[in-house]
């Protein structure tokens, strides 16, 4: 499906990249940097305020439960992390062993554990108006982690890409001058709402390309990768390249490192004690 509007949100993760490179090649990710920063300012309570965050985090976990995604340590990490809606019962699983969570590449964030020493705050401090989102980096670090995300997305794309034949998730009207600019916070809640399907979904994908034979054409559905990318929304046969191997791919992975993941989850305003 080819969607006339950033304002139509990523619903897997191959629309998740693309929505966020549309951004970038329409010269907006400065401007999608700045409205995050501002949405995590933001100090209002109201319902209205989360409730495109909400639809989407539901929406993502509801996807990240499919077949071969769930099934992937940094995945359930995530799917935890996510908040369930009452009316639409959710069930994760047995939480992650220490073994799943050592395969998942480092891509997790270690716990924040209380240091000895460190005075108890004052009771004001917590009368204090706090953040809806929860978040541990500055403002100029959290603009500086879409524009880096945004820049391996798009170097990803171009590597593995089958170019002449490659279904691009947003059609080229879909600019941030004429989807975004009017909206910005609402753009700016879409790429929240879809950052835990990034980070997931691309420390799952290097985990799968780490332990799949190198030999392996990752548009090959029958195995591993092909199989992962399939799930992932790529169509094997018109998005893939059909000649390129694991082996290839996995130096094309190795931007996903744990900085890399954990930026991701920064900016998702999903807490980071998992």
């Amino acid at each position: 499906m080819v969607h006339a509007s950033l304002l139509e949100y990523p619903t897997n993760y191959k629309e998740a990249i693309d929505w966020l490179v549309a951004i970038r090649t329409s010269g907006g990710i400065k401007e999608l940097g700045a409205a995050v920063v501002n949405l995590f300012a933001e100090q209002s309570y109201d319902d209205e305020f989360m409730a495109l965050i909400k639809e989407i985090r539901l929406k993502v976990k509801r996807y990240l439960r499919q077949s071969g995604f769930s099934d992937q340590p940094a995945v359930r990490i995530i799917l935890k992390l996510l908040p369930d809606e009452s009316e639409y019962p959710i069930e994760v699983g047995s939480p992650p062993t220490i073994t799943e969570i050592e395969e998942a590449i480092e891509c997790q964030h270690p716990s924040h554990k209380e240091e000895k020493g460190v005075p108890i705050a004052d009771k004001s401090e917590s009368h204090k108006p706090k953040p809806i989102l929860p978040r541990n980096i500055s403002d100029a670090d959290v603009i500086k982690a879409i524009s880096d995300s945004a820049d391996q997305y798009d170097k990803l794309l171009r590597k593995l890409w089958k170019s002449k034949t490659y279904e691009h998730s947003y059609d080229v009207t879909a600019t941030w001058e004429q989807s975004c600019a009017p909206e910005p916070q609402t753009c700016a809640k879409i790429f929240v709402g879809i950052a835990p399907m990034l980070a997931a979904g691309t420390c799952a994908l290097r985990h799968i390309a780490l332990f799949a034979s190198e030999n392996d054409l990752i548009a090959d559905s029958t195995k591993k990768v092909g199989s992962f990318l399939k799930a992932a929304g790529f169509h094997i046969g018109r998005d893939i390249n059909a000649k390129k191997t694991v082996g290839i791919f996995r130096f094309n992975m190795s931007f996903a490192d744990n900085r890399f993941i954990n930026n991701l989850r920064e900016v998702s305003g999903l807490p980071m004690d998992l």
